[in-house]
């Protein structure tokens, strides 16, 4: 049964993951530094992460 507050919990998960996308993106870029060894696929593996992150959020809002 839906309730008046689904919407309200549906977009607090979504929030929630997109906040997680950002942190492993935050995440993948340190580590890229950190080893450095192959570093432009790494950095651009944190860059890709952050790009998903930034279109859930985009999403979230109903921007396309």
């Amino acid at each position: 049964m839906s309730t008046p507050f689904d919407w309200m919990i549906d977009m607090q998960k979504q929030m929630i993951d997109a906040q997680r996308q950002q942190m492993q993106a935050g995440q993948k870029a340190l580590e890229a530094w950190k080893k450095s060894v192959d570093g432009a696929s790494a950095m651009r593996d944190a860059a890709n992460a952050q790009q998903r992150a930034v279109k859930s959020w985009l999403s979230i809002w109903g921007v396309k």
